[in-house]
Formats: structure tokens, C-alpha cells, sequence
């Protein structure tokens, strides 16, 4: 039995836009997202009582106690160093592709590991567990 030409081509045709569909549209993590970054992240201070955030392989995620969660995607992060000090730099976009960007000190302490953002550097926010996105590559 002789293959209908065009009957390949159409299935090879078909198969290549699958596999470029499937790779090409995929967001891949963005490379380097600091293992002493991941996990979730809460303080102690009144101001901000019951607000969280995590961070996971491809996401950083604000919370607070009134049902409000901000889910937005990191496109990158860079480790600046200032002596003693390590300082990371988050760039990640919300739902609206908006683009912001962290500034966060990372710091080991007696008490455990502590992260401060640039614009609120007296506010320590310590590590309270493990990323609840751990498995899911995100």
C-alpha cells in the first residue's frame, strides 16, 4: 500500500505545530530564583498584621487577611552583593502584564532568615514555611 503523499505531509504538519504549540507557548521559569528566596513569608509587625507573601520558582504572591491575593509572574531576578549584604532584585509582572520591581535585603540571623524590602526596611519579614507551591513547578 502506497502513502498518499499529501496525507504524510498534513500529519507531519500537524505534529510540528503540536510540539511548537506546546514548547512554544509555554512560559518557562525564569532562570535563578534564589533557594534562600522560596517559601512563604510573614512579620510580626502591627502594620501589617495578617499580610504574607510567597515566592515561589516562577511566582511572587502578596496576601493579606481580607481576602486579598495578588498572583503575579517573576521574569527575573539579580543578586547584588554590598559587603556584608545581600541584596536581590525581583522583577515580575501582575495580571495586567504591568511590570514592577522588589528590592529585598536577605539576611541570616540568630532568629532565622529575615528579608526586608527596600521601601520598608524596618519592617522584617521572616520565613514562616516552605512555598505551598513545592511540586507543582511553580
Amino acid at each position: 500500500m502506497a502513502r498518499d503523499p499529501l496525507e504524510v505531509g498534513m500529519k507531519t504538519i500537524t505534529m510540528f505545530l503540536f510540539v511548537a504549540l506546546l514548547f512554544g507557548c509555554h512560559d518557562s521559569p525564569p532562570r535563578g530564583v534564589p533557594q534562600e528566596l522560596l517559601g512563604r513569608w510573614g512579620t510580626s509587625d502591627s502594620d501589617y498584621q495578617g499580610c504574607t507573601f510567597e515566592i515561589t520558582g516562577r511566582m511572587i504572591i502578596f496576601e493579606n487577611d481580607r481576602d486579598f491575593i495578588a498572583v503575579n509572574w517573576i521574569k527575573g531576578t539579580e543578586k547584588l552583593t554590598q559587603g556584608e549584604k545581600v541584596l536581590y532584585r525581583i522583577h515580575y509582572e501582575d495580571r495586567e502584564d504591568l511590570a514592577f520591581t522588589a528590592f529585598l535585603s536577605y539576611s541570616k540571623t540568630e532568629e532565622g532568615e529575615v528579608l526586608k524590602f527596600a521601601n520598608l526596611n524596618q519592617v522584617e519579614w521572616k520565613r514562616i514555611g516552605e512555598t505551598t507551591m513545592r511540586g507543582a513547578g511553580l
